[in-house]
């Protein structure tokens, strides 16, 4: 806003200035005119000068020549006046008799037509040149048929008569005529493109100082000329507009506006009405002249119908360009588009090639996994039948879960990649490696060996399984079972010979493990009497078929029963008496096992109410499995029962087995937080038969530990065994746990235990397995 003020304030002082000029010109006094006049030049080139110096020469070049020729045109105005304004005012001489100080005034007219010529370089540049030759021959025509008219009165002799003036005089008048044709042939031209206000002012101050020049030669011509009258004005009023224009592109600039010059001669023409200002202008200074008229019409009948053809054909052009634009764009598309085909063919190949290869490897060991196997077992199973013997290894690591629950998956998961590259020092050439899932692996071996060399086969990888395998501060011990099915003897297909060399690694699994086995066809048997027991099991009646035996459980110094142990006992009415050492572990891999353990839960909590009831005050032992703690309803269930049979918490003994015992300090404590709030106790069970730690006692919040069988078995006989016990009694009294031992059958071990400070026994010394009416007899007795 306040630069707006500024620019008004400008304009209105410049305008100010001109109009003392204005009015000494209008009563023709020479006096102020040589004062005002003067003035008026040196106000209007301060501003043309500053305006220029503020125009950046390399963002805006050409701007920068026009306003700077411009400024000149003012300043050799402003000096040639001031010389004027000095010999009038100084000396007695006249200005006006001096022909050098006339004709410098014609300076500026150069500086002009300059200006004019850059600037109608920049713009025509970018013009269509049949149209704009049309249009300058047309216009060009008009302007001297009108200055024939105007300017010479339609008579050579004038012509003639003029011609013989001073040679600077016919120079600017010839300088003038172009100046006035590129003016018009510009203004005529213009089709698209708006023209900004600014240099619409420089064009007007152009015009009128051209005009004004014609009219100074006209006078000159007929001895009609005055100084300071209104001709001389006239150049003023020129100069004031240029004037004018610079202040509004300065004030523009400052408002981010620039002039683009982007002015084209195509396209429809909206002004074409005003070229009949020609023969319009004619007719006001010559009566009706039908040559003269002629004259003008058919120059612009013929520019227009030119005008019509020139524009089609541009159009045409420009179709024809746009459509050869279209066809590049869209050649360039189809051939982006194909390369970018091709690229993401490239793409596709190597991710397809990436997709196979994962589809056949498993992705944490890098072997083949169990799709890929069999596809690649079965393909070379028939191409290799006739080349010996083939021979199916199948490797599953022991008890490899208990890693994964002690030390994380993690640990795990290394321990098995470990595994993964020992195994493949067996992958040659003739034999095919994978991992079928988990801990078990697999390796066909084709050829013609003998029964001696599968087994150092399998004794070798044996031993590069047992080798310790450290990861991070770990010291890992992993064994492996084998299971052995040789073609053609034990089976005549590759799924046959699968399945054998699974159940060979089955058996060897029930027999010790770490160890390699050869298929038998007893295990067949083996396999199908276990199908047997899973069917026999799913559609058992448990009311009918189990029962459940009590082991008593004694305190070790008064020979007193604190507890019994509840044992499952099954009865097929198919087989008979079926061992629980036989059918518990099926249970387990069937899921049956939670709907047994939940009878047997139910039958040892009623039969212990009885009991209690009796005040006999026995606590019941009842056996839980992993897959049991794993059930939702566990303790929800366990709480329905106790309430029913109206039984206290205390009088049930939980005993998990030891593997749940070390699956970790979390699975601990989530144990602990199971029953700890119901108010049952838990116990250990078959403890020192697996991968307990003595350092795990100190974190276990149980109240027993049962000391396993097999330990009590030798105590009395094997030193080390004997150390073991010891100290898990030992460190067992020091963190106030209790413990008890399993399978007492000896004095001798009862005699050791007592000595080693053991809490209670349990075992076929102090009484067998019972039902529950010769438990009650014995309760009674004792």
């Amino acid at each position: 806003m306040e630069y707006k003020k500024v620019y008004v304030k400008t304009v209105l002082t410049l305008i100010l200035i001109y109009c003392t000029f204005f009015i000494s010109s209008l009563f023709r006094s020479d006096f102020y005119g040589n004062i005002f006049s003067p003035i008026a030049c040196m106000a209007t080139l301060v501003i043309m000068y500053r305006n220029t110096s503020r125009i950046n020469g390399k963002a805006q070049p050409l701007s920068k020549r026009i306003w700077a020729y411009l400024t000149l045109a003012v300043l050799a105005w402003t000096i040639s006046d001031i010389v004027w304004s000095f010999y009038y005012f100084f000396t007695p001489f006249n200005p006006g008799e001096s022909l050098f100080l006339i004709h410098s005034y014609s300076v500026s007219n150069v500086f002009i037509f300059a200006a004019e010529i850059i600037c109608a370089v920049e713009i025509f540049k970018k013009w269509n040149l049949l149209q704009l030759i049309l249009d300058s021959v047309s216009i060009a025509l008009s302007t001297i048929i009108l200055l024939w008219v105007v300017y010479f009165n339609s008579s050579f002799e004038i012509v003639k008569m003029i011609s013989q003036q001073h040679i600077v005089d016919n120079i600017m008048f010839v300088l003038d005529i172009a100046a006035l044709i590129g003016i018009l042939v510009t203004a005529f031209s213009i089709r698209q493109g708006k023209v900004s206000l600014y240099t619409k002012l420089v064009i007007y101050g152009v015009f009128v100082f051209i005009l004004g020049d014609l009219h100074y030669l006209y006078q000159t011509f007929y001895d009609l000329y005055n100084p300071n009258s209104m001709t001389d004005f006239t150049y003023m009023v020129g100069f004031l507009l240029i004037a004018m224009g610079s202040i509004t592109k300065n004030y523009w600039e400052h408002l981010k506006i620039r002039e683009t010059f982007s002015y084209i001669n195509v396209g429809l023409q909206h002004r074409r009405l005003t070229i009949f200002i020609f023969p319009v202008i004619a007719l006001l200074f010559r009566n009706f002249d039908v040559q003269i008229i002629s004259n003008f019409l058919v120059i612009i009948v013929f520019r227009e119908i030119m005008s019509s053809y020139i524009q089609k054909y541009i159009e045409h052009e420009r179709l024809l360009s746009k459509e050869k634009e279209m066809n590049m764009l869209l050649e360039d598309k189809i051939k982006q588009r194909t390369m970018e085909i091709t690229k993401k063919n490239k793409q596709l190949e190597i991710k397809n090639t990436e997709l196979d290869y994962m589809s056949k490897k498993d992705h944490l060991t890098n072997l083949y996994n169990r799709r890929y196997f069999f596809e690649k077992f079965n393909n070379g199973f028939l191409s290799t039948l006739d080349s010996g013997r083939t021979a199916l290894f199948y490797i599953d690591l022991d008890r490899f879960k208990i890693i994964n629950d002690m030390y994380g998956h993690h640990v795990g998961d290394m321990a098995l990649i470990e595994i993964s590259r020992r195994l493949k020092l067996y992958d040659n050439d003739d034999s095919i490696l994978a991992r079928l899932g988990g801990d078990e692996f697999v390796l066909v071996k084709y050829g013609d060996f003998t029964y001696d060399e599968f087994s150092q086969l399998a004794d070798s990888i044996i031993h590069d399984c047992n080798a310790p395998i450290e990861i991070g501060e770990y010291m890992l011990y992993v064994s492996a079972s084998i299971g052995i099915s040789v073609y053609p003897v034990d089976a005549k297909d590759s799924y046959t010979l699968m399945r054998n060399a699974d159940l060979a690694m089955h058996e060897m699994k029930d027999n010790g493990k770490n160890g390699f086995i050869f298929f038998d066809s007893k295990f067949s048997d083996k396999a199908k009497r276990k199908l047997l027991l899973e069917n026999l099991l799913k559609s058992a009646d448990y009311d009918k078929e189990f029962s459940i035996l009590y082991q008593p459980q004694l305190n070790i110094h008064s020979k007193k029963i604190i507890g019994a142990e509840a044992l499952l006992r099954w009865n097929s009415k198919e087989l008979g008496s079926v061992s629980p050492e036989e059918f518990i572990p099926i249970a387990e891999e069937t899921d049956c096992i939670n709907s047994i353990g939940l009878w047997v839960m139910e039958q040892a909590i009623k039969q212990s109410a009885k009991w209690n009831k009796m005040c006999y005050n026995v606590k019941v032992g009842i056996n839980v499995s992993p897959k049991q703690l794993d059930s939702k309803n566990l303790i929800e269930t366990l709480t329905r029962i106790l309430e029913e049979n109206s039984l206290s918490p205390k009088y049930i003994d939980i005993e998990i087995t030891e593997n749940v015992a070390v699956a970790g300090e979390y699975k601990i404590h989530q144990i602990n937080s199971l029953f700890g709030s119901l108010g049952v106790s838990v116990s250990i069970d078959d403890f020192g038969t697996g991968y307990s730690a003595l350092s795990y006692l100190k974190i276990f919040p149980f109240e027993r530990i049962k000391i396993a069988k097999p330990l009590i078995d030798v105590i009395a006989t094997d030193s080390f065994d004997y150390e073991i016990v010891k100290a898990v009694i030992t460190l067992a009294k020091s963190i106030g746990i209790r413990t008890i031992a399993e399978g007492v059958e000896s004095e001798d071990q009862l005699e050791i235990l007592t000595s080693l400070g053991c809490d209670e026994v349990q075992g076929f010394l102090l009484g067998r397995p019972m039902d529950k009416y010769e438990f009650e007899k014995l309760l009674k007795n004792n």
